[in-house]
């Protein structure tokens, strides 16, 4: 009798420990999401502020190019805010780091319902194929909409304005560039974590692909 109850102790020791270290170790790749987050915001911020400085080439007789200058710095803005928030999370422990990190995601679209069930090992693997299919076809998206953006902004010299057709490319390119910015470093999130990411970038896909915005 005394020996199963110090095989049980010695059993539940283990698994106490092994659970610790899980924890730990997953609260160190949460850190590293959140420095290589961090590091694709501001590389967003820096794309941004790259179209901004092009406007200071455009002539002041082009329409709506302060408006198109307030768009662009709203964009770097709500990055900037994404990173104030990372860099406030410094000293969160790890419990709470986990559910800030969850917020984060939610953050870019939130209406996006939170994955309430358990990810088992195999759904997490399906997961990360899906996440790398996104990532893919999210790249082309962006390459689409940058010459999309060029050519737009030849039409622009040529009419003197910018219009609709041209900020609703910039914002599909803006959303896209977040989603990347969150994929990219998401095989260091937990299977919870990634999966609701997963399925707030497949919503922000559908979102904007079936969005009827302007025309050309």
């Amino acid at each position: 009798m005394i020996k199963k109850i110090v095989i049980t102790i010695l059993l539940t020791a283990m698994f106490i420990g092994l659970s610790a270290e899980i924890s730990k170790t997953q609260n160190s790749m949460n850190l590293i999401f959140l420095r290589e987050l961090d590091a694709k915001l501001l590389d967003t911020i820096k794309i941004m502020d790259a179209y901004n400085q092009v406007t200071k080439n455009i002539p002041f007789e082009v329409f709506g190019t302060e408006r198109y200058q307030q768009f662009l710095m709203e964009m770097a803005m709500i990055c900037m805010n994404l990173r104030n928030d990372i860099s406030s999370s410094v000293e969160l422990n790890s419990e709470k780091r986990e559910i800030f990190i969850h917020d984060l995601i939610g953050s870019i679209k939130p209406d996006v319902k939170s994955i309430s069930e358990p990810i088992t090992e195999q759904q997490d693997l399906q997961g990360k194929q899906l996440s790398k299919l996104i990532e893919k076809k999210i790249n082309k998206y962006l390459i689409d909409l940058r010459k999309g953006i060029i050519l737009e902004e030849e039409k622009i010299m040529e009419s003197k304005t910018f219009d609709q057709y041209y900020f609703h490319l910039h914002s599909q390119h803006f959303m896209y560039q977040l989603v990347i910015s969150f994929l990219h470093p998401s095989q260091h999130l937990s299977r919870t974590n990634r999966a609701f990411l997963i399925r707030v970038a497949s919503e922000i896909e559908y979102s904007i692909i079936n969005s009827k915005g302007p025309t050309e």
